[in-house]
């Protein structure tokens, strides 16, 4: 959903500033550029969010993985080695 909301605004804050509006208010062009880059900030930090946990879920999985080749392993041994 963050990842929606950050293109929605940059999408918005993407348009160009009419020659009028400019000329009636000269910070215009300032504000949307603050505003667009606020936009494209929170949409990389939504987008670098996602991508963290994607890698934290892939770690979990790995460890997982590999706790329980070690237990199976170990439980291998025992039974083998009483025979």
């Amino acid at each position: 959903m963050l990842i929606s909301d950050g293109v929605r605004d940059v999408y918005r804050y993407s348009t160009p500033v009419s020659a009028d509006e400019i000329r009636t208010n000269p910070a215009a062009e300032t504000l949307l550029h603050m505003k667009l880059f606020r936009a494209q900030r929170n949409f990389y930090i939504a987008g670098f969010a996602l991508f963290l946990c994607l890698l934290v879920f892939v770690l979990v999985l790995w460890l997982t993985f590999f706790i329980y080749a070690i237990i199976y392993r170990a439980c291998y041994i025992r039974i083998f080695a009483k025979h």
